[in-house]
């Protein structure tokens, strides 16, 4: 589900890596405030090229900021963060849940079993929201998994393979941000900068 997408660092400038490692980083700090360290774990570069895809698409304003975690102790690096942060935050955790469940149902993996039902217990102190979202993934895996029972799905290897939940069960904070974006706004949104500070 995940590992699909990942970065060509030699390709790229150090101003357009430290660009993307902003968004990774601010992912990152996102996941920490709503999920705390289990979300932290599910942080990968699929859902940073969301975040960059969205941002892309819809250029919202965006703030920067400098902190210091875990990885990085000794000095403050980048973060970028705008409407759209949260949200990847959310579908990061939710997939990162399937995932977990996937590894369970495909390779008995106890660390996946321990890991989805960890993430689903921080999940379901959220209030229910995204819910048509989470529905159209759900009935998505079902009919997956319906073809795969009778031979007609395709075969891409283990890790291809879905797991389907009510979507009762999948509980995520914050409205969609699609709904506030402001599509009449041609521009890019001028970037707001932050006080620097320690997250």
């Amino acid at each position: 589900m995940f590992g699909y997408i990942v970065i060509n660092q030699s390709e790229m400038k150090f101003k357009e890596y430290d660009v993307y490692r902003s968004y990774y980083c601010g992912l990152c700090q996102s996941l920490k405030e709503r999920y705390g360290v289990l979300g932290q774990l599910s942080l990968n570069y699929d859902m940073t090229f969301i975040l960059m895809l969205l941002t892309g698409l819809y250029e919202p304003k965006e703030q920067e900021n400098q902190c210091r975690c875990v990885a990085h102790p000794l000095e403050k690096h980048a973060t970028r963060r705008n409407l759209f942060t949260d949200y990847v935050a959310d579908m990061t955790v939710l997939f990162a849940c399937y995932k977990a469940e996937d590894d369970w149902e495909d390779e008995n993996s106890l660390r996946g079993l321990a890991y989805s039902h960890l993430l689903e217990r921080k999940i379901h102190k959220k209030p229910l929201l995204y819910g048509e979202k989470v529905k159209n993934i759900a009935l998505a895996m079902q009919d997956f998994a319906d073809a795969e029972k009778q031979g007609n799905a395709p075969k891409r290897g283990e890790a291809d393979k879905r797991v389907y939940h009510s979507a009762d069960c999948r509980r995520l904070s914050a409205a969609d941000p699609c709904d506030d974006i402001e599509f009449e706004q041609a521009d890019a949104a001028p970037v707001e900068r932050a006080d620097d500070g320690e997250r």
